[in-house]
């Protein structure tokens, strides 16, 4: 009987647990697909969101300058 509570205790907590990280994962991409995708940003941080996106389609390159100084032979 004590195996059988035990056991029965241990798989029904994270039964639940389940369901309910379940219930709160679903209601959160409900309203992101209702309000948008970026709807906790701030005005401040959606411009910087949208800015960095803009910079990363120019796709950016480094460039790389050669050293004059310090050669060493």
């Amino acid at each position: 009987m004590a195996l059988f509570f035990v056991s029965y205790i241990i798989f029904g907590t994270f039964f639940v647990s389940n369901l309910f990280v379940g219930v709160v994962i679903s209601a959160y991409n409900e309203e992101t697909d209702r309000l948008g995708k970026g709807f906790l940003l701030t005005d401040n941080q959606r411009k910087w969101v949208e800015t960095k996106s803009m910079v990363l389609k120019i796709r950016p390159r480094l460039a790389y300058v050669r050293p004059t100084t310090g050669r060493m032979n």
